[in-house]
Formats: C-alpha cells, structure tokens, sequence
C-alpha cells in the first residue's frame, strides 16, 4: 500500500511540474514577442507590432512549422481593428509590402517576396473581441499581380 501512494505521489509531482513547466516557457515566449523589434519567421524578419506601434499585451500566441511557418499573435488592444489597420498600414507604407483582396472588410492582407529565402511573406490581420489578431506566414509562393480591371 505505501508502494502504491509513493507511486501516486511521484506521478502528481511529475505532472505539477510539467505544467509548470508548460507555463514558464509559455510565458517567457510571450514576453520575447511582446519586446521584439522584429518577429524572426523562417529566417525572414518582419518589423514588429512593438516597433511600430509601441509596446502591446498578447494574450494568445502559436508558432507552427510545417511547409510554411506560421506565426500567429493575439494582442489585448481596446482599438482593435483600428490598431491592427495601423500596423499594416505602416508595413505597406514603409516595407513594400501590397495590399491583397479579401472577402473579408474586417481583414487586412499584406504580402511580399520574402527577400532571403525567396519564399512569399503574408501578413493577415483581424479584430477580435478584445483586440487583434496578427498571423504571419512564411513559405513557398509568389506573387502575381492582376492586371488592371
């Protein structure tokens, strides 16, 4: 029986720890996006919502590798859409970034030609219920430009 509960024992502290674990390295991942000047995203980088818009709370943050990588950023901002309009703005001003269609008028897509793995950066935006969404992808593409209409 005492078997038994050491055994028990040992796995709940494995399990506390793993979690804490889990959270300290969410959390210093978290503070790394919101202090970078520059988000790094398959060896491209792309100016930062911090450098162009000041220092933003993220909420939610997921970075995936598969054939592109993907970074995605949720901010707490009152402003929501205007914010996020703001940061891509700038990025098509300053960053020769153009302006994709979207179906959507609460998005905002931008892309370029990635300018050292010669893939294609896209950066899309949307408001949230209690800020904004930036996700940016960096992978195989190119862009062709429709003629005029």
């Amino acid at each position: 029986m005492k078997n038994k509960l050491a055994i028990l024992i040992v796995i709940i502290v494995i399990v506390i720890i793993a979690i804490g674990v889990y959270f300290g390295i969410r959390a210093s991942n978290i503070s790394k996006y919101e202090n970078a000047d520059i988000y790094v995203v398959n060896g491209e980088e792309i100016s930062s919502v911090k450098k162009i818009l000041g220092e933003k709370k993220i909420k939610k943050y997921s970075y995936r590798k598969e054939d592109t990588e993907t970074l995605e950023l949720t901010f707490k901002d009152e402003n929501k859409g205007q914010t996020a309009n703001n940061y891509i703005q700038s990025l098509l001003d300053n960053e020769n970034y153009i302006k994709m269609r979207t179906e959507n008028e609460n998005n905002m897509q931008i892309a370029k030609s990635a300018e050292k793995s010669g893939y294609i950066i896209t950066i899309d935006s949307e408001a949230t219920n209690d800020g904004f969404k930036i996700t940016i992808i960096v992978g195989p593409g190119r862009i062709q430009l429709d003629p005029m209409e």
